[in-house]
């Protein structure tokens, strides 16, 4: 349950081999490159152009994805669904992960189709660029249309609006506000006439043109716009054409979408090629941190131990005169981190602690654990049987039916799990659907499952029974993190620090929970050994506080620190009460949601049992789906606070080898760690 150790591998080849090792040791999936330390003689390449050619190539695939993700949501419009309707490929385009693993070499084969694939892409590029243009040009026509529409009821040409000899013609726009007010503002002798159009009225004023600043000054006062058109021809007309083109460019804009959705047979080996490039990156990278000399290159690298002996093997056969050299690591140097761990077990650590962090190197694994008391505490919050029936069969059915392959169904695989234990919690409690035990008890199947309950929810005494458990298992989880510190600092020779300090909690919690177990029941016996190993513990914590002080007075005041951080303690054990309300919660709002149901045939008659079924059906899967949500993020802030707080910091570094940072295609491993899980 620990940490993996890791070995660090020095090694010095001839510059003709570097792609060939690299690729070796990328194919292995177990090998991560490090900084090489500083040579006499040797030099940094950072291998600028080759990431930057790379990052281009990268850079054109992300604009394939977006691009045809956009254009799906286009394509699946009604306007396009008889041209797509046999297009497989466009139905069955995925943008995630695919469900499939392959090896190393053979995603190197996609590099045979690069030319065709990036054509397409180029293809992709002019298609988005046209459609830009269409969409800037339909802007443009629709703005125009909304204009032209003001002066659909002029029956003369644009051409023929003009100034005589001696009067100017004013024809434009103005808002229903502003026509009142312009018998006021223009003179007299104007001639007005107006027309009304959608919001507002097409205006006409013609006056001598030795007034015609003071109209037009007149009449920007109140916002007029003036007819920017001059064409010779009918408002009508115009409108007719610009209608025209739109069609135009709106049958060019199908037919380009259409070229698009022919590409999403493309879609599989975008993905390959982009993971291949994103690896073959990582490689340029790496080269980045490998130290040169004219024909050699040095580099360093962590590898798992047990693996030592397959690295090697496979580096010999890479490249000829390789030397290399296999240590521990020295004090000072941090390796990064890799834990080992069953399918169930990663499912946690993958979707729990990752989102905390990273163990440190040489320290105990916390995903075991956190398994074993996230599991514990989703069932027990949860505590409805029939709720945790049907996100076990449903999570069993999804891993059944998808074949999630490698760690991708970690996350349903997590769940399920949490639905048994949720199954096991219910039925003790007695937690069927918000059923009451009345209710249970009208059928030979509900009769078994009450014989199986222990604890009723309903009732006063197993209620403080209920809170009590609550407390106990934080009490048991508090006691192993602690538990768990305690023996770290053991290996890392800290002994006295954490025996004192940390096992002295240990016996504190488990001895005081005896004690209060033993009063409960009334033993005596149990009230008194639980006390004195209580008292001992108390001791210990008193004693680690003093230890290395020299002066009495310190001594004292580290052993009233000691005492003092206790509250802390207490407190934690009181945030498990949350487990206790989660679990009244689920229960109560189930029963409601059956009492108000109950009721509605005898206030609705027939109609009533239609409503009743649609707050049953809808009731209960708000019940589930918020309960659920609230069990997942206050079970996950017991495991981050409370628990990860007496033992694990998170700040390790994740074990990252060459090859591991595809995005879409799951790339199997050249060799298997010892023990290690197989996917």
């Amino acid at each position: 349950m620990s940490v993996v150790k890791m070995k660090k591998l020095s090694a010095i080849g001839h510059k003709k081999d570097r792609r060939r090792i690299l690729h070796t040791l990328t194919g292995l999936g177990i090998v991560e490159i490090a900084n090489t330390s500083e040579l006499d003689g040797t030099f940094i390449d950072k291998h600028v152009s080759v990431c930057d050619s790379i990052s281009q190539k990268i850079a054109q695939l992300d604009f394939a994805f977006t691009f045809l993700q956009e254009s799906r949501r286009e394509l699946k419009k009604k306007e396009f669904s008889n041209d797509v309707k046999n297009n497989v490929a466009f139905h069955n385009a995925k943008f995630g992960k695919e469900n499939v693993v392959i090896k190393y070499e053979d995603l190197a084969t996609i590099v045979k189709d690069e030319f065709e694939l990036f054509s397409a892409i180029e293809i992709l590029s002019d298609i988005s660029n046209e459609l830009a243009e269409i969409k800037s040009k339909k802007s443009r026509i629709q703005s125009t249309l909304t204009q032209l529409s003001i002066y659909t009821s002029l029956d003369v040409k644009f051409s023929e609006i003009q100034d005589t000899k001696h009067t100017s013609l004013f024809v434009g726009y103005t808002e229903i506000e502003d026509i009142e007010p312009i018998t006021t503002i223009l003179p007299d002798y104007a001639k007005i006439k107006y027309t009304a159009v959608d919001n507002g009225f097409l205006l006409a004023v013609a006056v001598f043109k030795t007034e015609t600043d003071i109209v037009a000054r007149a009449l920007a006062s109140i916002n007029f716009r003036k007819c920017p058109f001059n064409d010779d021809a009918l408002a009508s007309d115009l409108i007719a054409q610009a209608r025209s083109e739109l069609e135009v460019l709106n049958q060019r804009r199908r037919k380009l979408y259409l070229a698009v959705a022919e590409t999403f047979y493309h879609l599989k080996d975008f993905k390959l090629l982009y993971d291949f490039y994103t690896i073959e990156l990582d490689k340029a990278e790496t080269m980045g941190k490998c130290r040169e000399t004219a024909r050699s290159f040095v580099f360093t690298a962590w590898i798992p131990a047990d693996s030592e002996a397959s690295v090697i093997e496979a580096l010999s056969g890479a490249g000829s005169g390789i030397v290399y050299e296999v240590t521990d690591p020295q004090p000072g140097e941090v390796p990064p981190s890799l834990t080992i761990n069953t399918k169930a077990v990663s499912a946690f650590g993958d979707n729990i602690t990752s989102t905390f962090g990273t163990p440190e190197y040489d320290s105990i694994d916390p995903n075991p654990f956190v398994m074993f008391f996230y599991c514990l505490f989703f069932g027990f919050m949860f505590s409805d049987a029939g709720y945790g029936l049907i996100m076990t069969i449903a999570c069993a059915l999804y891993l059944l039916i998808k074949k999630p392959v490698k760690r991708s169904g970690g996350f349903f695989l997590m769940f399920m799990f949490c639905g048994i234990s949720t199954i096991i919690w219910g039925t003790l409690f007695g937690g069927w659907f918000g059923l009451t035990a009345e209710q249970l008890s009208s059928n030979p199947v509900g009769k078994f499952l009450l014989s199986l309950q222990v604890l009723n929810s309903m009732d006063g005494t197993d209620i403080l029974i209920m809170f009590g458990i609550a407390l106990g298992l934080g009490v048991v989880q508090l006691a192993a993190g602690f538990a768990l510190n305690g023996i770290t600092l053991i290996k890392n020779k800290q002994s006295l620090n954490g025996v004192l300090n940390h096992f002295s909690w240990v016996i504190i919690l488990c001895g005081g929970a005896v004690a209060v177990f033993g009063m409960l029941l009334s033993i005596s016996a149990l009230s008194t050994i639980g006390g004195l190993f209580a008292g001992i513990g108390v001791l210990m914590l008193l004693a680690g506080g003093a230890v290395g002080k020299k002066n009495p007075l310190s001594m004292l005041a580290g052993a009233f620190k000691n005492l003092y951080g206790s509250i802390n303690v207490f407190s934690d054990i009181l945030s498990y009460s949350r487990l206790f309300s989660l679990c009244l919660t689920t229960g109560i709002i189930g029963m409601v949601i059956n009492i108000i149901a109950g009721l509605m045939p005898s206030l609705l008659s027939y109609f009533g049992y239609v409503v009743a079924f649609i707050i049953y059906a809808f009731g209960h899967l708000f019940n589930f789906a918020i309960n659920a949500l609230g069990v997942y993020v206050h079970d996950s802030r017991l495991q981050y606070v409370e628990f990860f707080g007496k033992f694990f910091s998170g700040e390790g570094r994740a074990f990252q080898p060459l090859g591991s940072g595809s995005k879409y295609i799951h790339i199997s491993e050249g060799i298997s760690i010892s023990s290690k899980v197989k996917n």
